[in-house]
């Protein structure tokens, strides 16, 4: 039932997998991240980036609220 959510949810389009967390495990625990020091390493395929309209370009959102105002404060009129 969750099959296909994901595609709709985040930049990955998929659902996470264990290998995915233990990809990120491997490489913590690898000599490759020896100089790796306080930080977080986020394996969530992007949904913290935000709502779809904040990185789905297909998607109306913010960005062209954004555009609108930009478009209209150029010709001096009001959005």
């Amino acid at each position: 039932m969750l099959a296909g959510i994901a595609d709709r949810a985040q930049p990955v389009a998929r659902g996470g997998t264990p290998e995915d967390i233990a990809g990120a495990v491997a490489f913590l625990a690898s000599e490759d991240a020896a100089f790796v020091t306080g930080t977080h390493l986020v394996v969530d395929g992007g949904i913290l980036v935000g709502p779809r309209h904040s990185w789905d370009p297909a998607t109306p959102g913010m960005s062209d609220a954004i555009r609108q105002l930009i478009a209209a404060s150029a010709g001096g009129g009001k959005a």
